[in-house]
């Protein structure tokens, strides 16, 4: 009977240290490419003989859970997408892609030599002309989205979408060439950017600063914009 009462309590003791394995702080986990989103978790162990040290033991790991708990909703869902979900992104709340065509951008009054046809604008700066003041109607934002990095293949009926400063989002497609823009609805920049396909979706790093994705994203300052 007493070497069934030591393996009995040697059991129980084994499942309390696995207890506090399995209850120990997390290193958090990553999700799409941010920072790692810690959440701790105390754990007191097993009672320590002394109830006065448990109750401090208790406390002390109550005030860090409301600490954190504290820091955790001080963000704001502009940045942390609200309590426990990641950042929010430009595809945030957008639903399933669905397919579609973007409005063709050859237009007479173009002319890219090195374009095919001249009359189609990939991988010019469209708002070099396409603003306020500027030579052709404004664009709130427009550019081109390639399949490939070298930008020599360009890919239509991408969904190109801009989560402004306001947090206003706007989705337009690319035409056959690979163009987009937005002359329907104004943008507060910076804002967050993407494009997606069915199958694929490629985030922008950093916020954007204007709609003139193309006048970074030319092959020299930045690679051009393309989804893998």
């Amino acid at each position: 009977m007493e070497r069934v009462r030591i393996i009995a309590i040697s059991m129980a003791a084994a499942l309390a240290v696995g207890g506090i394995v399995a209850c120990g702080d997390g290193d958090g986990s990553h999700f799409g490419g941010y920072s790692p989103y810690t959440y701790g978790q105390d754990t007191n162990g097993t009672e320590p003989a002394d109830a006065s040290v448990h109750d401090a033991t208790i406390a002390n790991s109550a005030a860090k859970d409301a600490a954190s708990d504290a820091s955790h909703d001080s963000g704001t869902d502009a940045n942390d997408g609200g309590d426990g979900g990641p950042p929010p992104n430009a595809f945030t709340d957008a639903g399933t892609f669905a397919p579609d065509a973007g409005e063709l951008t050859e237009r007479a009054n173009h002319n890219f030599a090195g374009n095919t046809p001249t009359t189609q604008p990939a991988k010019q700066a469209c708002l070099d002309c396409h603003k306020n003041g500027g030579a052709a109607m404004t664009f709130a934002f427009g550019g081109t989205v390639f399949a490939d990095d070298a930008g020599t293949k360009p890919a239509a009926g991408v969904e190109v979408r801009v989560r402004d400063t306001n947090g206003a989002f706007t989705s337009v497609y690319t035409d056959t060439h690979g163009n987009f823009f937005s002359r329907t609805s104004a943008a507060t920049f910076p804002g967050q950017t993407g494009s997606r396909t069915g199958t694929n979706t490629a985030l922008m790093v950093d916020n954007a600063a204007n709609g003139n994705c193309n006048s970074c994203h030319n092959g020299a300052g930045q690679s051009f914009i393309h989804v893998p």
